[in-house]
């Protein structure tokens, strides 16, 4: 007896491999794996999809009402649909983060401390003859002026300053 071109024992065998497929924890053959399912719901999840939403844009993109009767390559291209829309948001979290962590390095900014040092330096060496601008020397320094120097570089200008200090008036 012959179905589509298969014989019964075809058809056999190919119900005892859906059953030994499904006893393993794997799915049947074309059908979404586990895998999938939990990449699906992580996405919804990350894009702040209720199961309702979900569900509508499952229908819209398969014709599906289940999301564990649709196809593999169905369950790939829903994967595929809501990572594509999670990528503006994403895109959006890295340019804020990258904004965040530009506010984060206030901590590299100059400490009053430093800036009380430059004065005193400068006090100092300026009561000589000599009259030092510190601006020049960040401008020659860094390319930039004091206001927008870091700790480290305000560091390097009090070194400089120190070693002007420290010099021999001759």
């Amino acid at each position: 007896m012959k179905k589509s071109g298969k014989t019964t024992q075809d058809h056999i065998r190919e119900l005892q491999r859906r059953r030994r497929a499904s006893a393993s924890g794997q799915p049947a053959l074309g059908r979404i794996s586990k895998d999938d399912i939990r990449r699906v719901w992580g996405l919804a999840k990350k894009l702040g999809f209720d199961e309702g939403m979900l569900y509508t844009i499952l229908f819209e993109q398969t014709g599906s009402e289940s999301l564990s009767r649709i196809s593999a390559r169905s369950g790939k291209q829903l994967v595929a649909h809501l990572a594509h829309l999670l990528e503006p948001q994403e895109r959006s979290e890295r340019r804020q983060n990258r904004r965040d962590g530009i506010e984060q390095l206030a901590h590299w900014k100059r400490t009053p401390a430093q800036d009380a040092l430059i004065v005193d330096l400068l006090g100092r060496i300026n009561g000589a003859t000599v009259r030092i601008n510190v601006e020049s020397i960040c401008n020659r320094m860094f390319k930039k002026p004091l206001a927008e120097l870091n700790r480290r570089q305000a560091q390097s200008i009090i070194e400089a300053l120190k070693s002007i200090a420290n010099r021999d008036p001759a």
